[in-house]
């Protein structure tokens, strides 16, 4: 397993060098210099190891720093920068590539979490950045997807997309570790969680075929996420055709020294939904335009999406100091899927408007 993992940071170097890679996960159409906005206050955090080790890689550090934001983990920025300028960078040899570029794609998150925990998880060589990862269920830094809710919670989401994804998930995760003896279900899931919340989709694009592969890449993980229109920063890849290569954060915009660095993940383009199953939490507002293409896509009145009304969803949130907090994130969603379904603007299509909500 060390070997394989040793290999697959090369490998991502050569293809690196053989093919023009997109970041496909996170990018930004802001234009121009945003508002300069008073920097929140912030508490930086340990981590001279994680930096060190990417400075001595020959990777860029100096202008963020890592620090905790309104009782969350994320970057921030030391000095100002304006847009287009590169923030930090890490070396694409430092990189976790969870699948062989090279082999057909993963088609579950699942198998890519096995591939995490078998290829990298206890490794010497990427002990820096292992260290900076959540290790558990208790740590402060995770936040529970609903595939580790149990079933009535995860019924209470309503969306049946939702639930059936979160179903889903769970029964593969246990057919995957029961058909691979070496690997406990509950190291599975929590390794799945890391994988899904921690890595960057990123496209290989080559001359015949088009693939993606998830990458894990130390520091930049640690961005968090707001709204398209609230980003400042997006990932891109730099000397994509050399070995060489550093995936950097670029500023999208106007950034003030002690500003928070923030992605939108999935380019703007992740839903409610999407942030939920795959990270285990919910933007404030929802994810507006997102949101009312998924509602679009799976259409159906409001009654046929969700079997309890937006009123009696926000009576129930009236009380959410008593709820178990899984339940209460279910509640969170559903109320934020319904708000998005009264907000519809009038083309939307007539079976997606609200009656009597």
């Amino acid at each position: 397993a060390i070997a394989m993992a040793a290999f697959l940071p090369k490998m991502m170097a050569l293809m690196l060098a053989l093919l023009a890679m997109v970041a496909s996960g996170l990018s930004s159409s802001s234009k121009g210099f945003g508002k300069k906005v008073k920097a929140p206050s912030f508490r930086p955090m340990e981590s001279g190891s994680l930096l060190t080790w990417i400075r001595k890689a020959g990777g860029q550090v100096d202008g963020v720093a890592v620090a905790e934001v309104k009782g969350v983990r994320g970057l921030v920025a030391t000095r100002d920068f304006k847009k287009d300028d590169v923030i930090c960078g890490c070396p694409s040899a430092l990189a976790l590539a969870l699948a062989d570029p090279s082999a057909p794609p993963a088609v579950e998150i699942e198998e890519l979490g096995a591939n995490l925990l078998q290829w990298y998880l206890g490794a010497d060589d990427w002990r820096p950045y292992l260290e900076t990862l959540p290790d558990g269920l208790e740590s402060p830094h995770f936040t529970a997807t609903p595939d580790f809710w149990e079933e009535a919670h995860i019924e209470a989401m309503e969306f049946p997309p939702a639930v059936e994804a979160a179903k889903k998930r769970r029964d593969d995760l246990k057919t995957l570790a029961a058909a691979q003896k070496d690997l406990s279900e509950g190291d599975l899931r929590f390794a799945t969680w890391l994988a899904s919340s921690r890595s960057f989709n990123l496209k290989l694009v080559e001359s015949e075929t088009a693939k993606s592969i998830r990458v894990c890449v130390p520091l930049l993980d640690l961005a968090n996420h707001d709204v398209a229109s609230r980003a400042n920063a997006a990932m891109s890849v730099l000397d994509a055709d050399q070995d060489d290569a550093t995936f950097a954060v670029l500023a999208t915009r106007s950034i003030t020294r002690g500003s928070q660095i923030l992605f939108s993940y999935s380019g703007g383009a992740a839903t409610t939904m999407d942030l939920l199953l795959d990270y285990g939490f919910i933007q404030n507002n929802g994810q507006p335009g997102s949101d009312a293409r998924l509602l679009a896509k799976h259409g159906g009145s409001t009654a046929s999406l969700f079997r309890t009304p937006r009123k009696t969803t926000l009576e129930q949130l009236q009380h959410e100091k008593d709820l178990h907090p899984n339940l209460r994130q279910a509640l969170r969603f559903r109320l934020t899927l319904q708000t998005a379904l009264d907000n519809l603007p009038p083309h939307a299509p007539p079976a997606l408007r609200p009656r009597g909500r």
